[in-house]
Order: structure tokens, then sequence, then C-alpha cells
């Protein structure tokens, strides 16, 4: 069992670098979310052969912390409109880099640098890890976010699931874009993953 102390001061430690994030979060989320828009342009660019997708600052979001929209369109029918220097239907989907990724971000690494009882190396270690893994909870948030919505805006013809697909893409995208708790309970998991051994979990 872990001393009272080294709990205490990890939560202390906690609260204080957690709270750096949220407090200096009306500069540290713009920079972030210029971030989050070119990661995901550099993911999702083009999806599934067909479809192309577009990630964009939006100046007056209609939501507080949802400044950026996600634009999809059909590879060929886009391609083609911009060669003849024509318009093209596309669809649209807000998304908040704030919830998706900066909040989940700021819990892993407030999580871990506040981490009690393990060396400066291990630490390390452990961020690294610890950015690498919640880099994919990320990516999965987006990939569940943007297959849905193609598969919303039938016109584009680039994914179109039978029923019972659809009920799995629904149960996806409300776990994992429309439910906050998972983007706290996740980068928990990931805390314990990236920062503990099996040696630190039988002391417990």
């Amino acid at each position: 069992m872990f001393p009272a102390k080294p709990v205490l001061r990890f939560v202390l430690f906690f609260m204080l670098i957690y709270g750096v994030f949220l407090l200096t979060s009306p500069v540290g989320d713009k920079l972030y979310a210029d971030y989050f828009r070119s990661f995901g342009r550099f993911f999702f660019y083009s999806f599934i052969d067909k479809g192309a997708v577009g990630f964009v600052e939006l100046k007056k979001p209609e939501q507080p912390k949802f400044t950026s929209e996600i634009r999809l369109a059909n590879r060929k029918v886009m391609d083609e409109a911009l060669d003849n220097n024509m318009g093209y239907r596309d669809g649209r989907s807000q998304v908040s880099s704030w919830y998706t990724g900066f909040l989940p971000t700021a819990l892993v690494l407030s999580l871990i640098l506040a981490t009690p009882l393990i060396g400066l190396r291990r630490k390390m270690v452990a961020l690294l890890w610890g950015l690498l893994l919640i880099h994919v909870f990320i990516w999965f948030q987006l990939y569940v976010q943007i297959l849905y919505e193609f598969d919303r805006n039938e016109f584009l013809q680039v994914v179109s699931f039978p029923p019972f697909r659809q009920k799995v893409m629904n149960s996806l995208h409300y776990l994992f874009v429309e439910s906050m708790g998972t983007r706290f309970i996740v980068p928990v998991f990931i805390w314990i993953f990236a920062t503990f051994r099996k040696s630190d979990l039988e002391k417990l």
C-alpha cells in the first residue's frame, strides 16, 4: 500500500498541473486547435480511396469550443469540379479540438507528471508512451466521426453501411464522439498502462 503522503502529493500536484492547463487554455487551446487540424488533414485527407476530408477553422462557431469543421467530399466529384472551376456539394460536421484532443492530452500529461515514486527516466518514457497512445485515441475518435458522417451523407456515395453495421457505427459514435465520459476514462487507462509496471501494481 502506498503511504498517505505520496498519495496526497500526487493529488495536489495533479490538481496544480491540470489547473495550469485549464488556466492557460485560452492560448493553449488556440495553438492546439491549429495542430489538431493539421493532424486531421495529414491522416484523413484521403479516406477509403473515394473520400476526401478537410479540416478548416470556424471563425464564428455556433457552439463554444467547436472551432473546427470537418468537410467531406467524394474525391472524384471534387476533382472534376475543381478542374472545371465549378462548385461541388460537400458534407460538414463540427468538431471540438478542446474535447477531442486538448482535455484528454492534458489529463494524461498531468497524471504522468504528478505520479510519485518513479524516477525521472521512467517518467520520460511514460510521457512518450502516453503521448503516442493519446494520439491513437484521438485518431480513432476522428476516424469514427468521419466514417459516421460519410455514411450519414449518402449523397457523397463514399460509404454506405447495411442496417446492422449502421447500428454498430451509431454505438461507436455515441461512445467515442458524443460521450464525454469516454474522454476522461480512456486517458486514465493510458496513464496506468504507460506509467506503471506489474511490480508497482502489486504494491497497491
